[in-house]
């Protein structure tokens, strides 16, 4: 099996949303790493999955902060 050391844009992509689930071994960080160092569509798909990832994460307290804000309707 023939191993290349640098990523496609695709590999990384599917990394950096399997990095989200599970954390990764060292050798995908470091390849990943790399890629992410050269490619900067790449870069800006990490940055983009980590805000929405941070977003739905508060999702649930936001939700529950506006159902204490509206008033009750009974």
């Amino acid at each position: 099996m023939k191993y290349r050391i640098l990523l496609t844009c695709q590999q990384a992509q599917e990394l950096v949303s399997q990095g989200m689930d599970r954390k990764l071994h060292l050798h995908e960080q470091t390849r990943l790493r790399m890629h992410l160092s050269i490619c900067a569509a790449c870069r800006t798909f990490s940055s983009q999955m980590q805000l929405l990832r941070g977003a739905m994460q508060r999702w649930p307290d936001m939700m529950q902060a506006q159902v204490k804000a509206e008033p009750n309707d009974e």
